[in-house]
């Protein structure tokens, strides 16, 4: 077995989704191995680092530049940004990484949707992950993709940059089959190693899950969830319009629910980019007389995956379009619905029994949304038990995985 284990990915950001996965990951790690190094290679090495208590060096001097971007942009300072700021800094970022790698690592590229440019260009993550695949092989170490998500990719550099690592990858497998023909589309010739697993989030420990019992004469609870929605693309003309839409609609959700004596509870997935969207919206409601008090309207801040998982434990349905929000909820065992920003959830509620119980975020039609609602409450108890069975359908699956994975790399160093 590879002595050290390196865990690539975009963890320490305060996305719950990404860390749960990495709990999940880790967890089910050290329950197989023993006396192995693990470290992390990830975006926000020291927060990450502190939250799950393992090593993390430092990921990449990109923000060193920040300062030297936010100065002139003529032609000029370009070309000395590019000359004696960027190339230096890449080299060094290069020489670094090769430096952390050795040839008796394992190094996992695990889970989250990483596979994508939506919110970055060629040279952010995707050419970092090139970057780390590359110098893993050169360096002799063992590579492998565990449960990835495929994301668009937009821009021909993107694509070049994730297809290179993927064939230099030992194992490889996805999410969801929307992520394995998403690569294939991209020019990814598939093959035998072209795998599909669930989410990793599905591996969390069961200990985890447990009921919160509500008080006689409570009133039902709802989740509703919110994110900085602006389009397809952050960067589309029209996205602040898009934004307020959206968070209108939320509102529009919140105030029936509210009208139909539900309480209500708003719930992120983000802690650094959901901030905006639940002030935003707080504000929308508090302007329509909707007053934010823990009758009618709790919304408090969490940020790990327990109280996220408690939170979600004592809501009677949950409505979001979080990817992880939606996961975890189904794990419990609750009625979801999905407002899809990607066919990722559609996929996690198909695969479920649920798949009638999304809409698209661009086209979110909240008089259907209500009448999904009443349906799914009506009808829930007779699709629970498929919905559990899967949950634990998925949980063998991963197992499988786990060992698989473990097996693929064990050898002698």
């Amino acid at each position: 077995m590879k002595n050290r284990i390196g865990i690539w990915g975009l963890f320490g950001q305060e996305n719950i989704g990404n860390e749960c996965t990495l709990k999940a990951f880790l967890y089910n790690i050290r329950l197989r191995v023993e006396n192995r190094d693990l470290f992390l290679i990830c975006t926000e090495p020291d927060e990450a680092a502190t939250l799950h208590g393992l090593t993390a060096p430092p990921f990449s001097t990109r923000d060193q530049q920040s300062s030297f971007r936010a100065g002139p942009r003529t032609v000029f300072s370009k070309a000395l940004a590019f000359l004696f700021v960027k190339i230096p800094c890449e080299l060094s970022d290069v020489w670094h990484a090769f430096q952390t790698l050795k040839k008796e690592d394992m190094v996992l590229m695990t889970g989250t949707g990483m596979l994508t440019d939506y919110n970055s260009d060629a040279f952010g993550w995707p050419y970092e992950i090139f970057k780390w695949a590359i110098l893993a092989r050169l360096r002799g170490s063992k590579l492998a993709f565990v449960s990835v998500g495929v994301g668009p990719l937009y821009s021909a550099w993107s694509r070049l940059f994730i297809l290179a690592a993927l064939r230099l990858a030992d194992f490889r497998s996805y999410r969801d089959e929307i992520s394995r023909e998403r690569i294939s589309k991209a020019g990814l010739q598939l093959g035998d190693k072209d795998l599909v697993y669930p989410d990793l989030a599905f591996s969390l420990p069961e200990e985890l899950f447990h009921p919160v019992k509500h008080e006689p004469g409570e009133r039902p609870l709802v989740a509703v969830g919110v994110m900085g929605y602006y389009g397809e693309r952050a960067e589309v003309a029209d996205g602040e319009s898009i934004y307020w839409a959206f968070l209108n609609k939320i509102a529009d959700l919140v105030t029936w629910l509210q009208a139909n004596n539900f309480r209500v509870r708003i719930i992120h997935g983000d802690n650094r980019y959901d901030q905006k969207p639940r002030g935003d919206l707080r504000k929308c409601l508090e302007s329509r007389g909707s007053p934010y008090d823990r009758q009618n309207i709790l919304d408090e801040d969490f940020s790990t995956t327990e109280e996220l998982v408690h939170i979600l434990a004592a809501a009677d349905l949950v409505i979001s379009p979080r990817f992880h929000n939606q996961l975890l909820a189904l794990m419990l065992g609750k009625p979801v619905i999905s407002i899809s920003y990607d066919p990722k959830s559609d996929s996690l509620l198909d695969g479920v029994g649920l798949g009638r119980f999304c809409q698209p975020i661009g086209t979110l039609d909240i008089p259907l949304l209500i009448e999904q609602f009443r349906e799914l409450r009506s009808n829930f108890s007779a699709i629970e038990p498929l919905v559990l069975k899967r949950v634990h359908e998925y949980r063998k699956k991963l197992d499988e995985q786990y060992a698989l994975i473990l097996c693929e790399f064990e050898e002698s160093v």
